[in-house]
């Protein structure tokens, strides 16, 4: 990587890319102005902050580390199925406990595709799979809460009470075994997040469709129950913190500072621990 200065101009090179906005003067919003560019405030505070040091080196590994879980983003395929498929079935608000009615429908490899990341996400016409796995002994949930390196940014500091994120293209061929092969897929996204001991054994309990909210017309949850002990339950990633089993009651009145979709499973812990 290194860095090339023109007049007017400031750049990085990210392989084959060159990323820059001019900034003739100061005064101007652009890349080198402090006061208005996130760059440019990166570069103050590392100058003001590290003396001494080479403050545009570090700011740039910064910078670039930035661009580069963009660009994965970016290239990220999920998987989706058509909204229109959705209203075939039945469009539902909230939970809904017809596994045996929409997800056969839905993990048929006829009825869905891989869709860029960037794109599902504002294309209400198509909605993201999304497992969702409720964790419990019985007498207590696993609650969490997501930190800033979530992926999805609109649910940071959100309370949450469920493990799970997006089908991507590595897993395409999952549908070669249907829904056993879709567990798998639901395994991996659990343990990226968290160590379970024990045989996993998550079954699918319900759905869950909110188009009340942005982020809820573009995602289906699919709700999974997994009983675990907390000894069995260690974290792993950094994107979750305050991991905890909460009793039930207590968690009821956390209801109101967790995720719409975490809300619709605590009403319905009942049916999930028949």
């Amino acid at each position: 990587m290194r860095k090339q200065r023109t007049a007017g101009l400031q750049t990085c090179r990210i392989a084959d890319f060159q990323i820059g906005r001019a900034s003739k003067r100061r005064e101007v919003r652009g890349f080198g102005n402090p006061r208005y560019s996130r760059l440019g405030s990166l570069r103050y505070r590392f100058a003001c902050k590290i003396p001494g040091l080479n403050a545009n080196f570090w700011l740039l590994k910064s910078v670039c580390g930035i661009l580069r879980e963009i660009m994965a983003t970016a290239d990220e395929k999920v998987l989706v199925f058509p909204r229109s498929l959705f209203e075939q079935l039945g469009v539902f608000q909230g939970f809904n406990p017809e596994v045996q009615r929409y997800l056969p429908a839905i993990l048929d490899a006829r009825n869905n595709s891989f869709m860029a990341r960037a794109q599902a996400e504002t294309n209400p016409a198509f909605k993201q799979i999304i497992p969702y796995v409720i964790i419990t002994d019985g007498r207590s949930v696993l609650h969490y809460v997501r930190g800033k390196k979530a992926g999805e940014q609109r649910l940071v500091a959100k309370g949450s009470v469920g493990i799970g994120g997006h089908i991507n293209d590595e897993d395409h061929t999952l549908f070669d075994f249907g829904l056993q092969a879709f567990q798998a897929a639901v395994k991996r996204e659990v343990c990226e997040e968290l160590s379970v001991q024990g045989e996993f054994d998550a079954r699918p309990v319900g759905l869950i469709n909110d188009d009340s909210t942005e982020v809820g017309r573009v995602h289906f949850g699919v709700v999974h129950v997994l009983f675990r002990r907390p000894e069995q339950v260690k974290k792993n990633e950094q994107v979750i913190t305050q991991v905890e089993f909460v009793p039930i009651e207590e968690l009821k009145a956390k209801r109101e500072q967790m995720e719409t979709w975490s809300q619709l499973c605590i009403d319905n812990l009942a049916a999930f621990l028949k």
